[in-house]
């Protein structure tokens, strides 16, 4: 049946060819003089596919001019889902163009569609009986031949008319895409990217806001040099070890050597002492050097981007000047007690 994308399965629409031979206008139309005869008001089954394609046609004819009903089943679809269905059908075409009624009635019926492109196919079984129209025609014309009862028929179009009961067996539709479309792919990347430069710009920030707290804590806070009081160097801070060491066990703990900072829990100063083989207590100045003090590291711990940020100065992935300043204006100092 034609519809509106390409059908298969029946209802294909024919057409007599009038510039052809004589013997094939006249062997199609007595065709459908034929059917009319053998055909009654009670349903008869029919495979279509033992038919020959010349009492096919003649079929289709008789159900186009509207002289019997045919009940069909088949399976309709858009381009996203599908359903089978019942139709009982008659008149299938309205005008010239030959339209099926067909699919506005499985808009009709199957609202979710809408104004959706639907295609058709028919199962090869179909039940025929003749109409009212068909009874009528069949007393009035059938004696006048094959040609008579097209010339009749013809000057006599009837509206298509269709009744629809939707059986189930919803699904996708035939060579349906079940991946996401281009457009929903192209804005999910867009979305990713989006994420990324504000992920960028957010641990840019905390690196310069890390970078100017240090730089300020080098100062003392107020742009002048802190004073330096000599301190008596402790064996296990000799040449720098300590710090190294230290440095080393924080990154460990974190975990920022495996690509990020990925471990934000605090470490306490005897934890991180006893990691770095140090004592407590260069521990706890190490904190108070670096952080100011390890109150103030503990809430660093709560930014991820901020510590990151430290990371990358203490390992020298920033370069400073001067690593180890006092602690920041504002925050007070902290004790040595473990976490």
């Amino acid at each position: 049946m034609p519809g509106d994308l390409p059908v298969g399965g029946g209802f294909a629409t024919p057409t007599l060819n009038t510039h052809g031979s004589d013997a094939i206008i006249t062997a199609a139309a007595n065709e459908v003089v034929a059917w009319l005869a053998r055909l009654t008001p009670e349903w008869s089954l029919f495979d279509t596919t033992r038919l020959s394609p010349v009492a096919t046609q003649a079929l289709w004819i008789l159900c186009g001019a509207g002289c019997v009903e045919e009940r069909v089943t088949g399976r309709a679809w858009t381009d996203v889902s599908a359903l089978d269905f019942e139709a009982i059908v008659s008149g299938v075409w309205v005008d010239a163009a030959r339209r099926s009624v067909l699919p506005d009635e499985l808009r009709r019926a199957i609202p979710a569609w809408g104004k959706s492109a639907v295609s058709v196919q028919l199962r090869n079984t179909v039940e025929v009986r003749l109409t009212h129209f068909g009874t009528q025609t069949k007393q009035t014309v059938a004696a006048s031949g094959g040609r008579g009862l097209l010339e009749y028929l013809a000057s006599r179009p009837v509206r298509g008319r269709a009744s629809v009961r939707i059986l189930g067996g919803e699904g996708q539709a035939p060579g349906g895409d079940t991946t996401p479309k281009a457009l929903d792919k192209i804005a999910d990347s867009l979305q990713a990217i989006a994420q990324s430069q504000s992920t960028i710009a957010q641990a840019q920030q905390a690196i310069a806001t890390a970078t100017e707290r240090i730089a300020d804590s080098a100062k003392g806070g107020d742009g002048e040099a802190p004073r330096v009081v000599a301190k008596k160097p402790k064996r296990s801070t000799n040449n720098g070890d300590a710090v190294d060491k230290l440095i080393a066990a924080l990154t460990e703990h974190h975990q920022y050597a495996t690509g990020g900072c990925l471990h934000w829990e605090p470490i306490g100063v005897r934890s991180l002492a006893e990691k770095a083989a140090v004592s407590p207590s260069t521990a706890s100045e190490f904190f108070e050097r670096n952080f100011g003090g390890h109150r103030a590291y503990r809430r660093m711990c709560r930014d991820s981007s901020e510590l990151t940020a430290y990371l990358q100065i203490l390992n020298r992935e920033t370069p400073q000047k001067n690593l180890f300043g006092r602690r920041p204006p504002g925050e007070g100092p902290d004790g040595d007690d473990d976490e």
